[in-house]
């Protein structure tokens, strides 16, 4: 038989902040990725332009993305 005396149970506020601290991970790796997929995925399929301006303009619009993240969060936080 196990000793429990060391057993502590988990506590639901740490739960629940976990639990926030990884949807809003989640909802903000989505929110920074989708525009520069998206942005790509136009360009070269639709727009036909060569896969050099597809990556540029990629990576611009990913580094704008990424330079709002900080306002974006706390959006989401205070949403949440």
């Amino acid at each position: 038989m196990k000793d429990r005396s060391d057993y502590i149970p988990e506590d639901k506020s740490k739960k629940i902040a976990t639990l926030k601290i990884l949807s809003t991970g989640t909802i903000l790796a989505l929110v920074i990725s989708v525009p520069a997929v998206s942005v790509a995925l136009i360009m070269h399929y639709v727009l036909r332009l060569s896969i050099m301006i597809t990556g540029v303009t990629s990576v611009i619009v990913l580094f704008i993305v990424m330079g709002l993240g900080y306002k974006i969060s706390k959006f989401v936080n205070k949403a949440k």
